[in-house]
């Protein structure tokens, strides 16, 4: 009896690796990336599917104030106050006002924690609430980040995330040519080849087109998916964390020294406009606040105002230059509303490196960091995500019958049958 001795060599290892993570995370990443796909030019889809919610006919009208479409916006709902307005300076957008229960906190910017209501910002009248389509958003993202599964899926989403990172090196790594500075051997396709070469063919070439999207987006993605990682990017750039993180107590404390006044309020059934955003907070204020806001910030595409719960708070603005460089290039402006004094303000241009690339922590992600074609890029390497995925696949079924096969051929050899052919 003959045994075979065989040594596994680094290739062979490496292999293993590759089509083994390829042919189980990579039906997870071929999920992400399609639904990462979905959600790119996500504003543009809901402006297509909601014209008569999110457009609106200047007609030549004059503009109501900030502080007028608030008060209009109470008037239509009242049992709540308004958290946050974002308007934009296209003549032709709508204004999109989120209200809260009045102990609730804040929402954020995008709106989601809270009832959306956009308003016609000449006549005032209420156009309508959550858009089409953002529901169906919502559920995308979801499946994007946690497979729609909650933590357990955020783990699998991560995991798979980060295996993506081990998938491009070990792949890099089997198909590196003899002559490494030939860009015909790297990148160029050759439509003749037949079978399984014709796949092998495929998942190689097309793999190192997207290489560097694929390593962006692992990268970027682990963000959401550990804290961990996050609290190392954070310490690595010297960035400071989000507001939103680091207010919760804050928010817990203001609305702790509000609620006696909120119930009170509520008791008597004041709702006069001077206090429709809740609490003591004066409408007045924040018209104050909106014109050092624009001397501040005379040309700006897009703003969030966050109004406060109560007098004494200042008022956040946040807000987009017309030459943005993407769409997470935030500035930040606190007034304070009663005096119209600028307490601080924040450029996006005036961050250190490391401050800009946390802050662009999403716009790196799905590549509009790079501008519209960075965004196509991304949006197409994500869509070649199952093309991974089907031929990894269809190479190990096709190894897997070829080993048969001559498992079978060398059962017969030996029992000196003659193999059946096809």
């Amino acid at each position: 009896m003959h045994l075979k001795v065989s040594s596994l060599t680094w290739r062979d290892v490496w292999f293993q690796t590759h089509w083994l993570i390829g042919i189980t995370a990579g039906i997870v990443l071929a999920v992400v990336g399609c639904t990462g796909a979905l959600l790119s030019f996500e504003e543009e889809t809901l402006r297509a599917l909601n014209p008569r919610i999110m457009s609106v006919e200047p007609a030549g009208r004059a503009r109501m104030s900030p502080a007028d479409i608030v008060a209009t916006a109470q008037r239509a709902d009242q049992a709540k106050r308004v958290s946050n307005l974002t308007i934009g300076s296209d003549p032709h957008a709508s204004v999109r006002v989120t209200l809260v229960d009045r102990q609730q906190g804040a929402a954020g910017p995008g709106g989601r924690r809270g009832t959306p209501m956009h308003v016609d910002p000449y006549s005032g009248s209420v156009l309508g609430g959550e858009r089409r389509g953002e529901a169906a958003l919502h559920l995308i993202e979801d499946v994007h980040r946690r497979l729609a599964a909650g933590d357990a899926g955020k783990l699998i989403v991560g995991i798979s995330t980060a295996l993506l990172l081990l998938i491009a090196g070990t792949g890099i790594y089997l198909r590196w040519p003899r002559v490494v500075t030939s860009l015909r051997t790297w990148l160029t396709f050759r439509w003749t080849l037949r079978g399984r070469t014709f796949l092998w063919h495929l998942h190689a070439v097309v793999g190192t087109w997207v290489l560097l999207f694929y390593l962006l987006a692992s990268l970027t993605g682990l963000y959401w998916s550990f804290e961990w990682y996050r609290d190392g990017l954070f310490a690595i750039t010297g960035a400071p964390r989000p507001q939103g993180q680091g207010q919760a107590q804050g928010q817990g404390q203001a609305q702790e020294q509000g609620q006696g006044r909120n119930q009170e309020q509520a008791r008597r059934g004041e709702q006069g406009e001077q206090s429709l955003a809740g609490g003591e907070f004066d409408l007045t204020d924040l018209t104050t606040a909106w014109i050092a806001f624009t001397q501040s910030a005379p040309k700006f595409d897009t703003v969030t105002i966050t109004l406060p719960k109560a007098a004494d708070e200042p008022i956040e603005l946040r807000y987009l230059d017309t030459d943005s460089p993407h769409e997470r290039a935030y500035n930040r402006v606190t007034i304070e509303g009663a005096s119209g004094a600028v307490l601080s303000h924040e450029r996006y241009e005036d961050k250190p490196l490391g401050h800009k690339i946390m802050g662009s922590m999403f716009a790196l992600h799905s590549g509009s960091f790079f501008g519209l074609a960075g965004l196509l890029a991304m949006l197409v390497a994500s869509l070649c995500m199952p093309l991974f995925a089907v031929t990894g696949w269809m190479m190990y079924l096709e190894r897997r019958r070829r080993k048969r096969a001559a498992k079978a051929r060398e059962v017969a050899g030996a029992a000196g049958i003659e193999p059946a052919t096809r």
